[in-house]
């Protein structure tokens, strides 16, 4: 037990170093089309948490399944060794050029305490909505709804299949419309959905709505929201990822605390959670607002 949880720390450890990299990485390499390519990072995140359970299912066996994990680390890390990440000279060159002169000139640049801040918030609350529905949608089918279990299983593969979907389509949309645009259409569908089977609570409506919030909410959201930071401060990319990617952690700590606080045995419980899903998927579109208002008046991206 206490190997695994070891084990556990280090490997979150290294999630967080390959977020905090990966990201601003992909965002110097590629500057004419940052928000694709994030969007990719989490194609390959979905398609992995597809396929590996699938593997898991198949091969019962963890003396075989954890050697293959780490064959794949260490090809991984010399794959890793052997590529040359040197910076296209010429596009960092304009980049760089470009972005002295935005500061040296222009006083609209964006607010560390108000865009910064309300871009981190939401880190936060764009995890808190998929990772509290996929949490406890199916507990919800059964006790609110009274559905099947298998029915209930059913509706975190909805999820799972429209998210993957989603990345592929989001990553193509935020090269053509405006990524705050985006973010608010995305995340208005989603609280829409969420209320909508909160007052409504049917088969149905909730199969609808696992399509609709691993579509709309995590399939790739929570990487635009990255791309917009990371534009709005270029010269501490690595720096405000981390900042992001910790608010969207904390969501794996507090959303179980809070739910501690509110489940019990009854239905109603869970009908608390997801309205609490509901207010927190408004918070952020009030945030949204905001910050999207500012970016249009003053022309931040």
């Amino acid at each position: 037990m206490w190997m695994a949880s070891i084990c556990s720390l280090f490997l979150g450890n290294a999630n967080s170093f390959n977020d905090s990299g990966s990201y601003p990485l992909l965002t110097e390499k590629f500057p004419e089309k940052p928000a694709s390519m994030n969007a990719l990072v989490k194609a390959s995140m979905s398609l992995s948490q597809t396929i590996l359970p699938l593997v898991i299912a198949a091969v019962h066996s963890a003396y075989i399944i954890i050697p293959a994990m780490a064959v794949m680390l260490g090809l991984l890390l010399l794959k890793v060794s052997v590529t040359n990440f040197g910076k296209n000279e010429t596009i960092v060159k304009e980049t760089v050029s470009e972005q002295k002169e935005i500061l040296e000139t222009s006083t609209n640049k964006p607010s560390v305490l108000i865009d910064g801040v309300g871009m981190v918030i939401l880190g936060f609350t764009l995890s808190f909505i998929f990772y509290m529905y996929s949490q406890y949608a199916p507990v919800f089918a059964e006790k609110v709804i009274g559905s099947t279990p298998v029915f209930s299983k059913t509706l975190i593969s909805w999820y799972a299949i429209s998210s993957l979907i989603s990345v592929f389509i989001t990553s193509t949309v935020v090269r053509k419309v405006h990524p705050f645009k985006v973010l608010l259409t995305y995340s208005i569908v989603a609280a829409a959905m969420l209320a909508v089977m909160v007052v409504h609570p049917t088969p149905t409506i909730a199969r609808l709505t696992s399509i609709a919030i691993g579509f709309f909410a995590a399939g790739g959201i929570w990487q635009v929201g990255l791309t917009i930071l990371s534009r709005y401060f270029p010269r501490e990319k690595g720096r405000v990822t981390g900042y992001y990617s910790f608010a969207a952690a904390l969501t794996y700590f507090v959303g179980p605390i809070v739910s501690t606080f509110i489940l019990d045995d009854t239905a109603a419980s869970l009908v608390h959670v997801f309205v609490l899903d509901v207010a927190v998927s408004v918070l952020g579109i009030i945030v949204m607002i905001i910050l999207a208002v500012r970016c249009f008046k003053y022309k931040f991206i």
